[in-house]
């Protein structure tokens, strides 16, 4: 999906990913950070029954090397809307 938002999208219509950060982890050294990580929540929002957003996404994170969990799917009755859940961690 081109319709990629941080934080919030205020209910969209169609399909649409909202990411944000969930929290930073770091390993201090001498002279700084050694290693930082960054871990993220996203989720994919779509009133589609199949969507493939979220196969598009476990290929890229595949393939940049991103840990990440299995997607939770939530479908909201009252919205008509089905959620996939996330969390991935990048350095």
């Amino acid at each position: 999906s081109s319709r990629v938002y941080h934080d919030d999208a205020n209910q969209e219509p169609g399909e649409y990913i909202v990411w944000f950060e969930t929290s930073e982890r770091g390993l201090k050294a001498d002279d700084g950070n050694a290693e930082e990580s960054i871990r993220i929540a996203v989720d994919v929002y779509t009133n589609k029954e199949f969507s493939d957003i979220p196969a598009k996404l476990k290929k890229a994170f595949n393939e940049n090397d991103i840990a990440y969990e299995y997607f939770v799917r939530d479908y909201n009755e009252d919205l008509k809307y089905c959620k996939y859940s996330t969390t991935c961690e990048v350095t």
